[in-house]
């Protein structure tokens, strides 16, 4: 026991007119800072997620017995689908999307896959953007398993909206780049953090460190002492300066 009373947790909830903003400091955790050999970069916005789960359905049948324009490959029509869910999302600026989670029956080398189970994931930092690649994606899946004769199942599992950084904390976070003479670049955040939380509370900023190798979650991951140092001095001069 921590000696709490769950009954008062009403008690700590904050005023909004008792807070001036939610300024996070993180480290990228993505190659883009690296890339464009910049130590600090400016958020513009945190990236709304939504994920489905994809269930398509062929027919098991022998490998070695059934001619190739005679099946009903799941897995087959899967991979398809995946390469489709990459050239939409290249095309699609500010937006992202994954493939992953694949789960095949039989998983046999000598039989055609029956039933084939993916999850897509999309993100972007534009909720409309995103809702229309996901109609883009639902229409792909589809054409593709009506050419192959499948049945699918495309079920959403979870959504989350994008949250917009606040734009005066934005601008006062640019003075203080700009007084230390380094480039305020802007990126958007295809990871979600406390920030996204705190945006039902209050304004929101933040600012991003290098990744070395863009690594994270990772026992390589890293961010050298002289980054750090230059964050610290932005803070500084962010906090100072703020009112």
């Amino acid at each position: 026991s921590f000696g709490c009373n769950p009954s008062k947790i009403n008690s700590l909830k904050r005023n909004k007119k008792d807070l001036l903003g939610f300024f996070e400091v993180h480290i990228e955790q993505g190659p883009v800072l690296e890339s464009k050999n910049l130590a600090v970069g400016i958020v513009n916005g945190i990236s709304g997620i939504s994920r489905f789960k994809l269930e398509i359905e062929g027919y098991a049948s022998h490998a070695g017995t059934t001619p190739m324009h005679l099946r009903k490959d799941s897995l087959a029509a899967t991979a398809e689908v995946i390469n489709e869910v990459e050239n939409l999302a290249k095309k699609n600026k500010n937006f992202l999307a994954t493939m992953a989670s694949i789960e095949n029956k039989p998983n046999s080398v000598n039989a055609i896959p029956a039933k084939s189970l993916s999850f897509v994931e999309c993100r972007s930092v534009d909720d409309k953007k995103r809702k229309k690649v996901e109609k883009d994606i639902s229409k792909k899946i589809g054409l593709i398993c009506k050419k192959r004769g499948l049945k699918f199942n495309l079920n959403k599992t979870y959504d989350q909206s994008a949250v917009s950084c606040d734009k005066k904390m934005m601008s006062k976070l640019k003075k203080s780049f700009q007084n230390l003479k380094l480039n305020p670049f802007v990126l958007m955040s295809g990871a979600t953090h406390d920030a996204s939380a705190m945006s039902d509370l209050c304004p929101i900023s933040m600012l991003f460190v290098r990744s070395q190798k863009g690594l994270s979650h990772n026992p390589k991951e890293f961010t050298i002492e002289k980054d750090m140092q230059i964050a610290v001095k932005v803070i500084e001069k962010f906090l100072i300066n703020f009112n």
